[in-house]
């Protein structure tokens, strides 16, 4: 079974976009400027969606397992994504290329985020263990 999201404008109660993904979606996150979502999935993927239209940007393929935390680097520019295959991987936004693969451990990576002024990544596996990478990987 899919998973989708639905954006609703927040005054109208209007349906702006609906994603679709052929796993359930476990991960969301909005660009900080607020024109992207992204969203990561069971099926492996993670998708970079244009809000006003819910147009796809770019389908993220490459983790082996589950995406299981999606997020925007401060600036928009680039995504991370943590996977069930144990990576964190850096995707470019505009375009979806990967950037980097970073081997968190032999653990699924729960959680991913990037420091307010973008400069490290943090990567949270599912045994407690929280790893930190020095930016930029391009």
């Amino acid at each position: 079974m899919g998973g989708a999201v639905r954006i609703w404008h927040p005054s109208n109660g209007k349906l702006i976009a609906r994603t679709r993904h052929e796993g359930a979606v476990k991960s969301v996150a909005f660009s900080p400027d607020g024109r992207f979502l992204a969203t990561g999935s069971n099926d492996h993927t993670a998708q970079i969606w244009r809000v006003p239209d819910g147009k796809l940007v770019a389908k993220l393929t490459g983790h082996g397992d589950y995406v299981n935390d999606i997020a925007f680097s401060p600036d928009g520019s680039l995504i991370a994504t943590g996977g069930g295959d144990g990576t964190a991987r850096i995707w470019r936004t505009f375009d979806g290329e990967m950037v980097a693969k970073i081997l968190a451990g032999d653990r699924p990576v729960v959680g991913v985020v990037f420091s307010p002024d973008g400069r490290l990544i943090a990567a949270g596996l599912s045994n407690g263990i929280v790893r930190i990478w020095q930016m930029p990987f391009i």
